[in-house]
């Protein structure tokens, strides 16, 4: 049986010990973190994301509908905070 699997025994201490060991590895290590990766404006991103869009809305067409609700809600949210930062 692989050592990290449940069983339905009681954990012996080299088991437990194993597992806090194993915890611990992955405490020093805890991954790629989304919110760490640096992002800036450059037109190298906004191909990408054009790119990105472009495939999806090829591959699955009913996203075309979210995408025009997307850039009309967009427009409209744009315009009346626009209209609201010029009167106040």
């Amino acid at each position: 049986m692989h050592e990290f699997l449940p069983s339905l025994e009681h954990p012996t201490e080299e088991s437990v010990v194993q597992q806090q060991e194993y915890n611990q590895d992955m405490d020093k290590h805890p991954g790629i973190r989304i919110d760490r990766i640096p992002v800036t404006w450059t037109v190298a991103g906004l191909l990408f994301v054009a790119g990105m869009l472009f495939i999806f809305l090829v591959g699955l067409p009913v996203l075309r509908y979210f995408l025009l609700i997307g850039l009309v809600g967009g427009c409209l949210v744009g315009l009346v905070r626009y209209v609201l930062l010029k009167r106040y």
